[in-house]
């Protein structure tokens, strides 16, 4: 049985009843989105990085990467099971990056994990994001799936999904909004289709 996953929707790969196809189907789509963004010489934050599988995979293609999760059991776990030199982790809130200086931060990726805090925390994770990372760098990441309207409360642990006016409201000034659209994921094995939301931003800062 997987323990974290009354944990907020973490998940461990291969271990997840019943759904460890689709599963890694997701998992594998969504680093074919962000590895394109990933650079040997960058340094990253990894945001609701939950037990640490897709920092663990990315630290393999950068120079140092930190992994972020407010669950102090996921930490735990990534901590045990992720030993990769390059990898720090760290378990604080998405909405708090006070441990990292301006301008330190080559890229940031948030991997199904925005829409679990609610508008005004994400207002603030923006703010935050616009701080630490480089001038005219990326922020990118993947969401439950991007709607005509803005959604609250979708289920347990799904807080908020902006759809494209909030979320260029949320980043107004700070940010051009590169992509904002949804894909599909197909698990053949399942004969099941998944969709999920995809985003890339790339600051204003000068």
């Amino acid at each position: 049985m997987n323990l974290l996953w009354k944990d907020g929707e973490r998940r461990i790969p291969n271990n997840y009843p019943g759904f460890s196809a689709l599963v890694n189907s997701c998992v594998a789509k969504r680093l074919d989105l962000i590895l394109p963004f990933v650079k040997r010489n960058q340094i990253i934050l990894d945001l609701g990085c939950g037990v640490g599988w897709n920092t663990k995979y990315i630290s393999l293609y950068c120079k140092k990467i930190y992994g972020l999760d407010i669950s102090e059991k996921a930490i735990n776990y990534a901590c045990r099971f992720n030993d990769a030199k390059n990898i720090e982790w760290i378990m604080n809130s998405m909405h708090d990056l006070s441990m990292f200086s301006d301008s330190s931060i080559d890229l940031i990726v948030a991997i199904a994990s925005i829409e679990h805090i609610n508008r005004d925390k994400m207002q603030k994770m923006i703010n935050e994001i616009y701080r630490i990372l480089k001038p005219k760098f990326f922020f990118v990441g993947t969401s439950a799936p991007f709607g005509k309207k803005s959604r609250l409360n979708v289920t347990r642990w799904h807080k908020y999904i902006p759809n494209r006016t909030a979320f260029k409201e949320i980043t107004s000034g700070k940010f051009d909004v590169k992509q904002f659209m949804n894909f599909v994921i197909n698990t053949p094995d399942l004969e099941k289709k998944t969709k999920e939301g995809y985003f890339v931003l790339r600051s204003r800062k000068k």
